[in-house]
């Protein structure tokens, strides 16, 4: 969605108008975002309990090629990382190409093409 300048400005304004109300708010955002960063070891923990199949080792190889997988090796490839042939088989060279990603990006390096890695691969698509 594109904004106008005009729209733009008048936010601007309104951010500045409540300054002080945003700012009193920080300390409350900061502290929400400093817990949630502290439970998602002891959530991924649980969902591990919970559905084992969606942490299952990455280096292991689906029976079947999927197009997720296609995708993300084509968009691996166009990025300059090497998942091996495009063959829609999740494999130890895509699971080191999505490693190599998530370095160059910042991002945990654990070789699961996760929702931060996906996002990575949008924006760099859109760029």
């Amino acid at each position: 969605m594109a904004l106008s300048l005009g729209t733009m400005m008048r936010i601007g304004f309104r951010l500045i108008q409540y300054r002080g109300e945003i700012e009193a708010l920080l300390p409350q955002v900061n502290k929400a975002v400093e817990t949630t960063f502290e439970l998602v070891p002891q959530v991924r923990a649980l969902l591990q309990k919970i559905a084992p199949e969606f942490f299952a080792p990455a280096t292991r190889q689906q029976a079947e090629p999927t197009f997720d997988v296609r995708w993300l090796q084509t968009s691996l490839q166009q990025r300059g990382f090497d998942p091996g042939p495009i063959d829609g088989r999740f494999g130890p060279r895509t699971v080191e190409a999505v490693k190599q990603f998530q370095a160059a990006n910042g991002l945990v390096v654990d070789g699961m093409p996760g929702v931060a890695t996906e996002a990575a691969l949008f924006a760099a698509q859109r760029a």
